[in-house]
């Protein structure tokens, strides 16, 4: 329950109170007015102001998470742009050497031809291993950001639950004091 809920609960209360206790006058009503809000007018400010930051550092958290999760995208895009391009240049540099030489030398060619698919299968392995443990740091990362991202949420709900545990122990000790005040008022 919040403070304003509870703030008009009191309202309440003291309207029907007023309407039930006749010749109080507009004085007793305005300081009741006052009361009210000194009592309630900071705290609903205050929980304003805090559930605020919460969504401002919520929001800058996610948008610090996305903006590392692109970083991170760019980097292994750029990384695979790269070494694709040198796969591809040492392709090339090997289709041309392989080319000269079986044109010079007819009788080594079945020879050049096993050691190009030795180099190939080489390559291969290399840029899979390469990829792979791109792959696997890009889980990792990924993996800790969630982890930290899940944290901060939990620590948040955490805050705002143990807040509204102090908001509810707040307002009941209020209500106790202004049925305090009321019983006053009434014997009066």
């Amino acid at each position: 329950m919040t403070a304003q809920t509870l703030a008009n609960q009191a309202e309440a209360n003291t309207q029907s109170e007023r309407s039930s206790v006749p010749g109080q006058s507009s004085h007793e009503e305005a300081n009741l007015e006052k009361v009210r809000e000194l009592l309630f007018g900071n705290q609903l400010r205050s929980s304003d102001q805090q559930f605020k930051a919460l969504e401002t550092e919520l929001a800058a958290l996610k948008t610090e998470f996305e903006g590392r999760l692109e970083h991170l995208e760019d980097i292994v895009h750029k990384g695979f742009d790269s070494i694709t391009q040198q796969i591809q240049a040492e392709r090339e540099e090997r289709k041309t050497a392989i080319a000269t030489t079986e044109a010079s030398i007819q009788s080594l060619g079945e020879n050049v031809q096993q050691k190009q698919a030795q180099l190939d299968q080489k390559i291969d392995s290399k840029t899979q291993a390469v990829l792979q443990k791109i792959l696997d740091h890009s889980s990792q990362f990924t993996e800790a950001l969630h982890q930290k991202s899940q944290e901060l949420l939990r620590d948040i709900n955490e805050e705002s639950k143990r807040r509204q545990q102090q908001e509810r122990a707040h307002n009941s000790r209020l209500s106790a004091l202004f049925g305090e005040l009321s019983e006053r008022l009434h014997d009066e």
